[in-house]
């Protein structure tokens, strides 16, 4: 859903953040650049992060790009962070937006308590200039 609100309502929609999903829609084409935090685990039997899966996603990273590919962001960062186990991929895109994914290492489909708090502060650091 988030996903959904980033395609089609770009101009309204600063900055979307999300858990285990994936896009499932390739018409997506918003007309600014909306900034997307993306947490996944690399273990997730439900949205496999390299696709497939009983709903049959895409893979993750694929689908992830696919908002803000026409908008020309620049990547940044891509890599594993030893001290979270996270594997980190970030694009600063124009107008202040940025793409961030963060692929937590051994972990599933499940919530865990410190999500919320980088999804906040993302979302609060990242308003559409």
């Amino acid at each position: 859903m988030s996903f959904h609100l980033a395609c089609d309502l770009s101009e309204i929609i600063t900055g979307i953040a999300l858990v285990g999903g994936a896009l499932m829609d390739d018409s997506c084409s918003p007309t600014k650049p909306v900034s997307i935090f993306q947490i996944h685990g690399n273990l997730d039997p439900t949205i496999p992060y390299n696709g497939g899966g009983k709903f049959n996603v895409p893979d993750i990273l694929g689908s992830f790009t696919t908002v803000n590919s026409k908008f020309n962001c620049t990547k940044t960062t891509d890599g594993i962070l030893p001290l979270n186990n996270v594997e980190q991929y970030s694009w600063n895109c124009p107008q202040g937006t940025q793409e961030k994914l963060n692929n937590f290492l051994e972990n599933g489909h499940e919530w865990h308590l410190e999500y919320t708090k980088y999804i906040l502060r993302f979302l609060f650091d990242h308003p559409r200039s």
